[in-house]
Order: structure tokens, then C-alpha cells, then sequence
């Protein structure tokens, strides 16, 4: 039966990987699945969804850090203030370096987080994409 919202998808996605159209669980213990997703896939998508969530904030975090320890005024998106400047220049060029090593590597690891389920959806063909897709893009997957 088909999924018929996100929420079920989520819920679904939770016991295990399902196939977007309701199919029966990915995984099961083995190292590759019935589908042909590997056991490690399966072992490291929830930690790299954490990380995915958690890298947002932290990079919030040392961004907002970088507003406070800056000589200047500086505003997000040139509309909102970021932090009242506290002229801090060695501690704002550190904070620089982490906020960007974290910006960086966070890009890097939704890039590889995407790939991994554009492989999914085209070589397994178990249509994840459709899961996360609006339907009026589905006649493109």
C-alpha cells in the first residue's frame, strides 16, 4: 500500500527502511539487504542524520559566537543583527576557523548524505526519493 505522508514514511522509516510505494523492511542483520542496501548504510544513516541536526546548531552556535566577538556590527542575511560586537579579535579569528572548518564540513557531509540516497533511488529502485518529494515532482524520480 502506498505511504501516504511524510509522517508515515517516518514512522515506517523508524522500524526500518521501507520502500517508498509500502514495501516490507530493508536490512534484517544481514550485511546487504533484500533490496541491495548494504548493512553499513543502514548501521550509519541515523547517526549521520544526528550529525546532520546537531551540525546546524552548532554552526548557529559559533556563528552567533562570531557576531559576539567581532569589532563590528555584523547582521545575518544584512537584516538581522547577529550580537551585540564585543571586540574580542584574537578569540573572533578562532571562533572564524571553527565556524567555517564546521560550515565546510557539514556541506560536505549533506552532499555525501544526498548522493547516497540519489544512488539509492536510481540503483536499488526502491523509490526513496519519492518519499521526501513533493508530489509534483514525483513524474521526475
Amino acid at each position: 500500500r502506498p505511504v501516504g505522508s511524510l509522517r508515515e514514511a517516518y514512522r515506517r522509516g523508524s522500524q526500518g527502511a521501507w520502500t517508498a510505494t509500502g514495501g516490507s523492511p530493508v536490512g534484517g542483520g544481514s550485511e546487504t539487504s533484500s533490496t541491495g542496501e548494504p548493512g553499513w548504510a543502514r548501521r550509519m544513516h541515523p547517526v549521520v542524520h544526528k550529525t546532520l541536526i546537531w551540525g546546524i546548531f552548532t554552526v548557529a552556535v559559533t556563528g552567533l559566537l562570531i557576531g559576539l566577538t567581532s569589532t563590528v556590527q555584523l547582521w545575518a542575511g544584512g537584516i538581522v543583527p547577529i550580537a551585540v560586537p564585543l571586540d574580542l579579535p584574537r578569540a573572533h579569528r578562532w571562533v572564524g576557523l571553527i565556524h567555517s572548518i564546521q560550515f565546510y564540513g557539514l556541506a560536505f557531509i549533506a552532499a555525501v548524505h544526498a548522493g547516497f540516497h540519489i544512488w539509492r533511488h536510481y540503483a536499488l529502485r526502491d523509490n526513496a526519493l519519492r518519499i521526501v518529494a513533493p508530489r509534483v515532482l514525483h513524474r521526475f524520480l
